[in-house]
């Protein structure tokens, strides 16, 4: 809902109709969220131009082919318009150089989101206020207080730089509001997203913040990052660990590359089915370039270092077992 509300915003300054979807063009890379593409199809902007930009190998956006891809689109009379920039990537939590991306962005007048729904809130800690310190620059940012509050599910937010975009998109009148007036003071949440009738979701965020101040929450964070570095530095101590890129954030992609079997993708892929199935930990699993890696995200208020230790044991212990039945 948050992505959807920015495409809409993003559709409406452009005045995008139907007749200039096809020469119109947005920018993501192959680890965009998949909400980008559903935002696109839902308001109606599934025939728009989808340029996939290489990321390089901490597999962060490459903004010189960005730059290189806007160019030669420009030359060809096509209209640059939107580019999604990512502050921690769901496979690897890799955060784009936002900085670079809101620059060449704005240098051809475009639309610049971020998509910071899983790494936004960050921020709070010394880490994320250098990885994130020009956020106010971009068009739109996305964020989920779910995810990296450790909040109820439900509350995911966008900013929008430019509130007079939102009240352009989506305020409407009627013959049965006439009843209602309208206060420069204060902007009814109606008049700035797709609903009309809506509860108070935002409780949920205020709350707890209002209860517990900030701090608990920036710890939290903290700790974290710390126990992502922890577990990227005891992982690799065993032998045959691959590491995808080293973490910025709370996520560790990793795979095993074993020495009897030729084929890692099936080893990989028994390896997340036998720490699933023994139940002392949760992990995910994903593709990189068509290779299974494991995905270490450690986002619960509940995970600490006790908890990360056991996962390296599980997974050594797994290891051991799928070598030893030569696999």
């Amino acid at each position: 809902m948050a992505t959807l509300t920015a495409i809409i915003a993003a559709r409406d300054k452009y005045e995008l109709t139907k007749k200039d979807l096809k020469k119109t063009v947005v920018y993501l890379t192959p680890y965009s969220h998949h909400c980008i593409q559903k935002g696109l199809n839902i308001a109606g902007l599934n025939q728009v131009l989808t340029r996939m930009v290489k990321v390089d190998e901490s597999f962060k956006m490459d903004t010189q082919h960005l730059n290189t891809l806007i160019e030669q689109d420009v030359k060809e009379g096509l209209m640059p318009w939107m580019v999604v920039g990512t502050a921690g990537t769901t496979d690897l939590g890799s955060v784009d150089p936002i900085d670079e991306i809101e620059r060449i962005g704005h240098q051809f007048n475009m639309w610049v989101h971020v998509d910071a729904a899983y790494g936004g809130f960050f921020i709070l800690t010394e880490k994320g206020k250098h990885l994130f310190k020009n956020f106010h620059l971009v068009d739109s940012i996305v964020v989920d207080p779910h995810k990296s509050l450790f909040l109820p599910y439900g509350i995911g937010s966008v900013l929008v730089k430019d509130m007079s975009i939102l009240l352009e998109s989506f305020s409407y009148d009627a013959n049965y509001l006439r009843d209602y007036e309208s206060n420069p003071n204060y902007v009814s949440p109606a008049d700035i997203s797709l609903e009309l009738s809506r509860n108070f979701r935002g409780l949920k965020l205020w709350l707890p913040i209002k209860l517990y101040g900030i701090k608990p929450f920036r710890a939290a964070l903290e700790e974290k990052l710390l126990l992502a570095q922890y577990f990227y530095t005891e992982i690799q101590k065993i032998e045959g660990v691959q590491i995808a890129c080293k973490p910025e954030l709370s996520i560790v992609t990793f795979r095993y590359i074993p020495k009897i079997t030729k084929s890692a993708n099936t080893f990989n892929s028994t390896l997340i089915k036998e720490i699933q199935s023994d139940g002392k930990v949760f992990m995910s699993s994903t593709l990189i370039e068509e290779d299974v890696y494991l995905r270490m995200a450690c986002l619960s208020f509940r995970s600490h270092l006790e908890n990360v230790q056991l996962l390296i044991d599980t997974i050594r212990e797994k290891i051991s077992s799928l070598n030893q039945t030569h696999y």
